[in-house]
């Protein structure tokens, strides 16, 4: 199996163990109760009553492959750990 992070060393990591496993589980289960998607997608839709079970199946789409509660959690991660003097402008000094 090839491995897309070659030079990155495995280690024991307790965030691992205690928080990143625990939360892929719940996420795994919350997206996989019956109806999840299309009450989300009412909640945020322009008009609720507009929601399809297509539109709810379009969004479902991407969690049905392996390993996306993982990706979810390192973008997250990255996104909330990401240094703000990094030199780099983000999008809301960009929007000014």
């Amino acid at each position: 199996k090839k491995k897309i992070f070659a030079n990155k060393k495995p280690s024991f990591s307790i965030q691992k163990y205690i928080i990143d496993l625990p939360l892929q589980y719940i996420l795994r289960r919350i997206v996989g109760i019956r109806g999840f998607w299309k009450r989300g997608l009412s909640a945020v839709w322009g008009n609720p009553k507009l929601v399809t079970d297509t539109d709810a199946l379009r969004f479902q789409w991407p969690s049905i492959g392996l390993g996306w509660e993982r990706g979810l959690l390192m973008f997250t991660r990255a996104m909330t750990s990401s240094s703000r003097n990094d030199g780099m402008d983000d999008d809301s000094s960009l929007l000014k």
